[in-house]
């Protein structure tokens, strides 16, 4: 009986055989299964459809130029990091994902606007096609290359790792957030170009003489898709190490029997030589792909490290366990940050959008309870893998250590192994090692199909469907959590209760609402948490300044200037807080201190110089200043509608329309520019105000100011029948908290 994975002499091009009613029945199952696969990861996500931008969406997509701004040029896309800033500066995170961005363009393009909607759509379709993808790694994997003889139990295995990876709630944050497309798209690639190197393989093994070079065309496709999946997130890099990986998995056998006559040096006869030049020309074609993988992985490898030209640098809130001084103890620390990540794949009840500002203690001593958990955890990991060695030449043992490739490889790159990482528990990172989660439960369904009876085989199997309906569900519930900012935020603080960042977040969402009292009980207990998070002091400075209490604010701007590392943020609150008060030379020289030593800010210091002059009367001085911050930041929409209304206001009317003109090329949102131009008509220009009205509308079709104002519009033009209309349609489609 031969050890190997079988790939039998007459399988057609895909390594399987069947006759042709054993095909036209297995071909419908199949299909059948896929269809379900479908079925199950579009219910369990559609939900997100009805999503916006949250969390980190808001910096990698509302607030980057790439993404929006399609004058950018592509060379531009790729010399950027992902969140918009040049890869080689130091303020740079060095995430380099420019064909992910490219993604988001088009989809900014297709919509002709940042539609959260068609966003969420790709999201979906891309884990569909994903969970089809994994479908098939899975039937590679576990079916032997006998699909339609498989026994009952590995038919069964392969339909559940197929649903569960299709429903697992770990997926939610890559699919519910819009950033989470880095994870989805790298994955897409990285499954094609390991199924095009397992094709590569059985094409390999029909060959007769056993050249390298029909392997060097397969090679380059492999390379290409990694090349493309590393442009999509840096995991992408691992694709090749995985491959790698697979084929020596899959010829461990020869490579035994190699290295077993190389030790002992028997005699070999005419026969046995035959075999050993035949087992030579195989393992020198495994040699090749392996050199030639790794001269690729070698070359992207040096391509990464040369963009980045530095290392990022994070704070230690990003990742608190990464400064812990002593070697040993911070190893331990990332080996319970690994115990965390298993237990989030196995119970994913327990999930997080923020796992910073100590939301995972760090451990401290060895007479930290948790210690105690490491051991049992470390026991199974370790056994698993020793037994899968032990027994390396079986079919189960294959099947375990090439899940094991798809669990650890792809995580590799966020282990804090190699480099620190900017976060603790990353969640979306999960979402390909998920697949190898997902066929470990296969496996250990399968074994357990073999020794159970007919009745408890039946509680098998009724305790898979009850899992993956949990896992269902557990999707549908967090999805939703994913909808709105609060309930994302609140379900985090559930979870992390010690999480400074998760309160700051919900002060913000109560301050941008006005309501203040919340806001600031949030903010206080940020505080509390964290005494030096600067953020905090200035949230409640915005309190206390739309309070109109501008003592106080003044008071925590300071602090928050003091405590800030990017201080140019509370410095233009603190300007514009003494400019309320009629500080004006403090004003000034507060100002002047923004424009000269921020120049990220200077936009906004030329901004607050303009507001001076004008509150003294030097309108000219004023209007050149807001021009000044316009040319500094050309999308900068409060600037350009200040320089559109003093321009109408001092009867520069066509100067005034040529700016309007200008300014909705170069904005990410024209919906403010749309009603200033409109509020400007609306009472001697009928027609320009309803048109300007109502693409407004169409840019923001639930800001309450906007359609309070069409209606209004109509009602002072006495269209009592419009302003009818408008009420009904906002009625039916009311504002959502």
């Amino acid at each position: 009986m031969t050890t190997r994975m079988k790939f039998p002499k007459d399988s057609n091009k895909h390594g399987f055989s069947w006759s042709s009613h054993e095909q036209s029945s297995s071909a419908t199952f199949w299909i059948c299964a896929a269809l379900l696969v479908i079925v199950l990861a579009v219910t369990c996500n559609y939900v997100t459809i009805d999503g916006t931008f949250i969390f980190d969406d808001r910096e990698s997509v509302l607030k980057n130029k790439d993404v929006y701004n399609l004058s950018t040029t592509i060379q531009d896309v790729f010399g950027h990091d992902f969140w918009g800033a040049d890869i080689a500066s130091n303020v740079s995170h060095k995430s380099y994902r420019p064909l992910t961005i490219m993604a988001f363009r088009l989809q900014h393009h297709l919509a002709g606007k940042l539609d959260p909607r068609l966003f969420h759509m790709f999201n979906i379709g891309m884990h569909v096609l994903n969970a089809l993808l994994s479908m098939l790694v899975i039937i590679v994997i576990l079916s032997d290359g006998e699909l339609h003889d498989l026994r009952p139990e590995t038919r069964e295995g392969i339909i559940l790792a197929s649903l569960l990876f299709a429903v697992h709630p770990i997926h939610t944050e890559s699919v519910a957030s819009i950033v989470g497309q880095a994870d989805m798209l790298y994955t897409l690639f990285s499954l094609q170009a390991f199924l095009l190197y397992h094709y590569a393989l059985t094409q390999d093994k029909k060959q007769t003489d056993n050249s390298f070079l029909p392997n060097l065309k397969y090679i380059m496709g492999v390379s290409f898709l990694t090349i493309i999946s590393l442009l999509c997130k840096e995991q992408g890099l691992m694709t090749t190490v995985m491959c790698a990986l697979y084929d020596i998995l899959l010829n461990q056998q020869e490579i035994c029997q190699f290295l077993t006559q190389r030790v002992k040096q028997k005699r070999l006869n005419s026969n046995e030589l035959l075999f050993k030049n035949t087992r030579n020309k195989i393992l020198s074609n495994l040699l090749l792909r392996l050199c030639s993988l790794a001269v690729v992985t070698f070359i992207l490898l040096l391509f990464r490290i040369h963009l980045m030209k530095s290392q990022p640098i994070f704070g230690v809130h990003d990742n608190p366990q990464s400064f812990v001084e002593d070697f040993t103890m911070r190893m331990l620390n990332y080996c319970y940050i690994y115990l965390l990540n298993a237990w989030l794949l196995l119970n994913p009840w327990w999930l997080c959008c923020d796992w910073s500002y100590n939301c995972v203690p760090i451990l401290q001593s060895f007479q930290d309870f948790r210690f105690l958990v490491l051991l049992p955890f470390f026991a199974i990991l370790f056994s698993m893998m020793f037994t899968a060695l032990r027994f390396r030449n079986t079919s189960q043992s294959r099947k375990l250590l090439a899940a094991a490739i798809f669990l650890f490889i792809p995580f590799l790159p966020a282990s804090n192994i190699f480099f620190r990482v900017g976060f603790v528990i990353a969640e979306r990172n999960l979402y390909l090692p998920c697949l190898g989660f997902s066929l470990i439960v296969a496996l250990g369904y399968s074994a357990l199909s073999k020794h159970f009876s007919k009745s408890h085989l039946q509680n098998l199997r009724k305790s898979a469907i009850f899992l993956i309906a949990i896992y269902a569900i557990r999707s549908h519930m967090r999805n939703k959590e994913w909808l709105q900012s609060d309930t994302l935020f609140r379900s985090g603080l559930n979870v992390c209760p010690n999480n400074a960042k998760l309160y700051f977040n919900m002060g913000m969402i109560y301050l941008r609402r006005r309501d203040l009292k919340p806001a600031k009980e949030y903010f206080y207990e940020t505080i509390q948490k964290n005494p030096r998070f600067a953020s905090a002091y200035n949230g409640l400075g915005d309190c206390y300044l739309d309070e109109g209490n501008l003592t106080l604010a003044e008071e925590f701007y300071h602090k928050a200037v003091n405590i800030s590392v990017k201080k140019e943020g509370p410095l233009l609150n603190l300007c514009y807080t003494l400019f309320k008060q009629k500080k004006m030379a403090e004003a000034r020289e507060c100002i002047d201190i923004i424009i000269s030593q921020y120049p990220s800010s200077a936009d906004r210091g030329y901004y607050g110089l303009a507001e001076i002059f004008y509150q003294s009367g030097d309108e000219q001085k004023a209007l050149e200043s807001w021009i000044k911050a316009t040319q500094v930041n050309s999308s900068y929409t409060e600037a350009w509608e200040s320089v559109i209304v003093s321009l109408n206001y001092l009867g520069r009317h066509e100067e005034s329309e040529k700016m309007f003109r200008k300014s909705l090329s170069l904005v990410r949102n024209p919906a403010p520019l749309h009603h200033i131009w409109g509020r400007l008509h609306e009472r001697k220009h009928y027609y320009i105000g309803e048109e300007q009205f109502r693409k407004a509308l169409e840019y923001e079709p639930y800001n309450p100011t906007y359609r309070e104002k069409i209606v209004s519009f109509y009602k002072s033009w006495k269209r009592h029948d419009l302003a009818m209309k408008y009420i009904e349609i906002f009625r039916e489609s009311p504002i959502t908290a």
